[in-house]
């Protein structure tokens, strides 16, 4: 039977991390992280899970679980495991107060995934704050040599965002280049080793932090490649505070792999002050050449129902790898 393969990027800070402006962590401490797998299949089937120290050749695997059609488990590691009473599974022994490292789950049947990140306390782990962010569990269909991130921001306007990118079944050399706003490029390779995690900084590469200058010139702010010379990868991108204990909130999404470009993205949803939301879009351009990308706003929705059909446009050249703020 064929046996499906959905890689986490788990950036499972428990209780030991500490904070440093140019240390590749998210800030303050307490960062755990939550997720549950789904069987989508029409039948039963099993599924296993290994972690992966970033640190260290130290692993850690689980038994095998059974998992009915439709059915979840979910992986907690401030709350003991209670299967097959319950639905919180667990690995043989558990990971270590302060791993950061990378899960990958296997199973005979089809299966979806959801993790959340946060630092509020749940169980034995947590800082107390109220962060909380989720993101897709990364399956082969969205793994590639290629993943684009179009957002980078090293201390903009109190903004950071840190990646964390993994080896997806083989061993990767993989090259993070930053394309900033003020046409500047930076880079940092590291070789990352079959199943296991990276934590890639802006820091690192040498990103200045904390510009003030206009978002359209800004050295801090602009847009990163992730690419392998080897295996295919899968990433995730957290955008946070760039100092802060406990962190106030968290956001986090995978990258964008090839599949997921295209010369024309819709947008279901644009708000402008409505119910004090608003709303931006950062657009990358993934080609070798610079690009003219035009954004086509129509009202739906507004207090003076007379404005309901306008269009505004927006047009901005975009350099290659680069990104834009349309707002």
């Amino acid at each position: 039977m064929k046996k499906f393969k959905l890689a986490f990027i788990i950036s499972v800070l428990l209780l030991a991390m500490t904070v440093g402006v140019s240390s590749a962590a998210l800030p303050g401490t307490g960062w755990w992280t939550f997720y549950q797998i789904q069987n989508v299949s029409d039948t039963s089937g099993t599924l296993s899970m290994t972690a992966y120290d970033s640190a260290s050749t130290s692993t850690f695997s689980s038994a095998d679980f059974s998992i009915d059609s439709g059915s979840a488990l979910a992986y907690n590691p401030g709350i003991s495991p209670n299967y097959p009473s319950g639905d919180l599974i667990g690995f043989s022994s558990d990971l270590p107060s302060g791993f950061q490292g990378s899960v990958a789950i296997s199973s005979n049947v089809e299966i979806v995934a959801i993790a959340q990140l946060g630092n509020n306390s749940v169980g034995t782990v947590g800082s107390g704050g109220h962060a909380t962010s989720f993101y897709q569990g990364i399956g082969s269909n969205f793994t590639d040599t290629k993943i684009n991130f179009p957002t980078v921001k090293h201390n903009f306007s109190g903004q950071s965002t840190t990646f964390f990118v993994q080896a997806a079944g083989a061993e990767a050399i993989v090259t993070m280049t930053y394309y900033m706003n003020n046409g500047s490029t930076y880079d940092q390779t590291v070789t990352i080793g079959a199943n296991k995690m990276f934590v890639f900084d802006p820091a690192n590469a040498g990103v200045p932090a904390g510009s003030t200058l206009p978002a359209g010139s800004n050295p801090s702010l602009g847009a990163a490649v992730a690419e392998s010379t080897s295996g295919d990868i899968a990433g995730v991108v957290v955008e946070h505070p760039h100092t802060g204990s406990p962190a106030a909130y968290v956001l986090s999404t995978r990258g964008l792999i090839a599949s997921d470009a295209d010369t024309t993205i819709i947008a279901p949803t644009i708000k402008n002050a409505f119910n004090g939301g608003t709303t931006g879009f950062s657009v990358q351009n993934t080609g070798s050449n610079p690009a003219l990308v035009e954004i086509t706003l129509t009202v739906t929705n507004a207090m003076d129902t007379s404005l309901i059909g306008d269009v505004y446009t927006d047009q901005e050249v975009i350099p290659a790898g680069g990104s834009t703020v349309f707002s």
